[in-house]
């Protein structure tokens, strides 16, 4: 079985806050997942060690420039052609954007779990994700964050670093 799990918010807070939801998805199909994210996350450069992360797809739409290989209706058609290379059996999507519903059905993924479409107004982003989790997979998630890292890395930095 392979899980996509997409976190399309901005940056590497709203990544690190996502993380304990990702991982218990992981956990819940005993699998590494892959994640679609945007490229200011910078998640490759701080989960590349995460143990259930197995795939990071960058997500190249810049909406202020209206540009990248994802942007607009060709882009949801490229998105839709390189996620259905890898051959997902289910998607969760943080987000409801009905977008990534039409990705994902083109993508040919049979299993789609969103938040409610269309429902953006008020949604605290750490409740939504909870209660989503609660509905989908009847999995309660502690909000507690932890990136690892790999200890050569760890002794590499402090050696350069002189710390």
């Amino acid at each position: 079985m392979k899980v996509l799990v997409v976190q399309n918010r901005m940056g590497i807070g709203d990544m690190v806050i996502f993380l304990p939801y990702i991982e218990a998805i992981s956990k819940h199909f005993n699998i590494p997942v892959s994640l679609l994210v945007k490229e200011n996350t910078k998640c490759s450069e701080y989960l590349s060690d995460n143990p259930s992360i197995d795939n990071i797809i960058t997500l190249d739409r810049n909406d202020k420039k209206r540009s990248g290989k994802h942007y607009g209706l060709k882009g949801i058609l490229n998105l839709a052609s390189e996620i259905k290379k890898y051959n997902f059996d289910k998607i969760f999507i943080f987000n409801s954007s009905f977008r990534y519903t039409v990705v994902a059905k083109l993508a040919k993924i049979k299993n789609i779990y969103q938040y409610k479409l269309f429902n953006k107004k008020n949604q605290n982003i750490i409740e939504t994700v909870k209660t989503f989790l609660k509905k989908t997979l009847n999995i309660e998630v502690e909000s507690n964050p932890t990136i690892s890292i790999d200890s050569k890395k760890v002794t590499d930095a402090k050696s350069k670093y002189q710390i």
